[in-house]
């Protein structure tokens, strides 16, 4: 922590081991995930009251999610919960949003690139795509809405 100027500035950076996204959950009074988390990040903070520094988070972790379930997640009309084999990448917080940058998600054989947004608010605004399927995420968390897109697939002619 640094008072010295107009407003205090807090940083740190830390590491979460073995973390129950079920104990989470619970905490939270939300059933929305199980598994296992670990974590290791960078997060600074400028402000007097809670408002202000929320507003002016910002960090970087990397994380990774094994074995869990996302509920109510599902990408096909069958499924109620998307099985999570193994979830890792970068996460940015930035302007109120967590931000992933082509982390992995890997459900069964299926392995989907990550990308988009979760915000404080927890709105979702996701794109999973694999080399035969893309999903859109958006919604709540509480409510997500998973949406089929076409996967696309970039191709250089001669």
């Amino acid at each position: 922590a640094d008072f010295s100027g107009e407003k205090p500035v807090f940083a740190g950076k830390g590491k979460l081991a073995h973390a129950s996204l079920a104990q989470l959950s619970t905490a939270m009074q939300d059933a929305w995930a199980t598994g296992t988390a670990d974590l290791n990040y960078q997060l600074k903070m400028t402000g007097g009251s809670a408002e202000e520094l929320k507003k002016s988070a910002s960090g970087i972790g990397d994380f990774s999610l094994r074995d869990g379930t996302l509920r109510r997640m599902g990408l096909d009309s069958k499924a109620s919960a998307l099985r999570v084999t193994k979830f890792d990448g970068t996460i940015e917080l930035r302007d109120g949003n967590f931000v992933f940058n082509d982390a992995k998600l890997q459900s069964g054989a299926a392995v989907y690139t990550v990308q988009g947004t979760a915000s404080w608010k927890r709105q979702l605004d996701l794109k999973l795509s694999d080399a035969q399927h893309a999903f859109a995420l958006s919604g709540t968390l509480d409510r997500p809405e998973v949406k089929p897109t076409p996967a696309t697939e970039a191709a250089l002619k001669p």
